[in-house]
C-alpha cells in the first residue's frame, strides 16, 4: 500500500515555456513549472557530527523533499554591445528545507544544526542581468542585482544583492575583477549578516605556458556573521579573512608535443586508387 501523499517521491512534475521572438534576436518568455528540491544524503544520517569547536551538524531521517509552483516572467534584449535580460517571478513553496540551531547543552560554548521543514511559504522577485562590451571587445562587463521578498514559519523578510564582474584584455594578458554583494537577512533561527566577496585575478600566456595570479578579498571587505536567536539562548557568530588569499598558478600545455601527425593521401601508380597513410 502507498504511504501518505507528503512521502511519495514518484509524482508529475509538468513544465511549460512559451517563448516569442521579437526585433531580430531579442525574445519574450514565459514559464510555468512544479519542481523539486531532494536534500543531499548526509541530511538523513540521524548522527551528529562535529565541524569545528563550536559547532554540530546533526542529521533528520524526516525531512522531506521542497516542491515549489514558479512562475517566471521575462525578456532577453540585445542593445548593440548590450545584452538586457530583466526577469520577474513568484514561487509557492512546500515542506521548505531550513536548518535549526540550539545550544548542545548548558555550559557548551557549542551549537547543534538540524536540518528540518518549516512549513509552507511564498518568494516573489526580480533580476537584471547586465552584459556588455565596449572599446571593441578589449573591455567587458557584467552586472546582475537581484531583490526577493519571501515569507514561512514565523518570518516575513527581504534580500537584495548582486555580483559585478569587469574584465580587461591588454596586449600581455587579461586582469578581471568581481565582487558579489548580500545584504543582511533573516532566518527561521536568526539573521545572516552581509556578505561582501572580491576578487582580482591576471592571466597571461606564453606559448605553452599559462600563469595566473589571484588575490581573494584584496581590500579585507569579506566577512562572516550570523546571530542566532531562542527562547532562552543567543549567539552571534563572526569571523573575517585576517590578510588576503594570494594563489599563484603555471600551467603548461603539452598537447602540441603529442598531436597524431596528419593522414595523408598517396597515389598508387597506374591504378587509380588512393592509399591513406
Amino acid at each position: 500500500m502507498p504511504g501518505p501523499r507528503k512521502y511519495w517521491y514518484f509524482a508529475p512534475f509538468p513544465t511549460l515555456h512559451l517563448s516569442y521572438p521579437y526585433g531580430g534576436r531579442n525574445r519574450f518568455y514565459v514559464s510555468l513549472s512544479r519542481r523539486v528540491w531532494r536534500p543531499y544524503g548526509d541530511v538523513f544520517l540521524p548522527i551528529r557530527i562535529s565541524e569545528g569547536r563550536t559547532e554540530i551538524r546533526e542529521g533528520n531521517p524526516e525531512v522531506l523533499p521542497e516542491y515549489s509552483n514558479t512562475l517566471e516572467v521575462g525578456t532577453n534584449y540585445s542593445l548593440g554591445p548590450l545584452s538586457i535580460t530583466p526577469e520577474i517571478y513568484a514561487s509557492r513553496r512546500e515542506n521548505i528545507f531550513d536548518v535549526q540551531e540550539y545550544p548542545y547543552g548548558d555550559g557548551y560554548n557549542v551549537m547543534v544544526k538540524r536540518f528540518i521543514n518549516a512549513g509552507s511559504g511564498y518568494d516573489y522577485g526580480g533580476s537584471l542581468y547586465l552584459q556588455g562590451s565596449l572599446l571593441k571587445g578589449l573591455l567587458r562587463f557584467n552586472l546582475s542585482p537581484h531583490y526577493r521578498r519571501y515569507s514561512y514559519a514565523n518570518i516575513t523578510s527581504s534580500e537584495y544583492g548582486g555580483s559585478a564582474s569587469l574584465t580587461v584584455f591588454a596586449f600581455i594578458g587579461m586582469l578581471q575583477a568581481q565582487i558579489d554583494y548580500t545584504a543582511p537577512r533573516r532566518a527561521v533561527w536568526g539573521r545572516y549578516g552581509q556578505q561582501i566577496y572580491t576578487q582580482v585575478a591576471f592571466m597571461t600566456q606564453v606559448k605553452g605556458f599559462s600563469l595566473v595570479l589571484s588575490a581573494t578579498d584584496p581590500f579585507k571587505l569579506w566577512r562572516y556573521e550570523i546571530t542566532v536567536e531562542g527562547e532562552d539562548y543567543y549567539s552571534h557568530k563572526y569571523n573575517r579573512m585576517r590578510w588576503p588569499n594570494v594563489s599563484l598558478a603555471l600551467q603548461y600545455n603539452f598537447s602540441r608535443d603529442f598531436r597524431l601527425p596528419r593522414k595523408r593521401e598517396v597515389g598508387i601508380e597506374n591504378t587509380g586508387e588512393r592509399l591513406i597513410k
